[in-house]
């Protein structure tokens, strides 16, 4: 299929392309039958918006930007959502794997509140931001 050939021109063997396909599939399947993923990838809010660049000066002549995954308005709060395809080590249970991705991309979440409540000239208290970790797939609110 089309995700095969673009492994094939990344440079994969195509015994290597068609198992990292399906595995790719097989996560994407698993991410559509979980509810929160069905909700925030829907189209049902006030404003969304997928890859959204930023940007704000955060102090004076610095000024700081990002790429967000996905950002929402339900009506009453913004959700922002860091997509991470990172994979548990062998022996590491799913609370520590939580634990390790929430440590080390909750500064940038942080930063990407920062940067959308600076934009939107909203209190950084009306937004959610939640790490959304395709692999297991699960939502954790950091």
């Amino acid at each position: 299929g089309y995700l095969e050939q673009l492994l094939l021109m990344q440079g994969l063997n195509n015994k290597m392309a068609k198992g990292v396909a399906r595995e790719i599939l097989d996560e994407l399947r698993r991410c559509c039958e979980e509810p929160f993923f069905k909700w925030i990838t829907g189209n049902d809010f006030q404003w969304s918006a997928s890859e959204l660049g930023i940007e704000s000066m955060a102090e004076k002549n610095v000024i700081t930007s990002g790429v967000i995954d996905r950002v929402v308005f339900d009506g009453k709060k913004y959700w922002i959502v860091d997509y991470k395809t990172h994979q548990p080590g062998t022996n590491e249970t799913k609370g520590d794997f939580i634990e390790r991705m929430k440590g080390k991309f909750k500064p940038q979440l942080v930063e990407y509140r920062r940067l959308l409540a600076s934009a939107k000239g909203i209190s950084d208290h009306h937004i959610h931001t939640v790490i959304y970790l395709t692999h297991i797939p699960t939502w954790i609110e950091v």
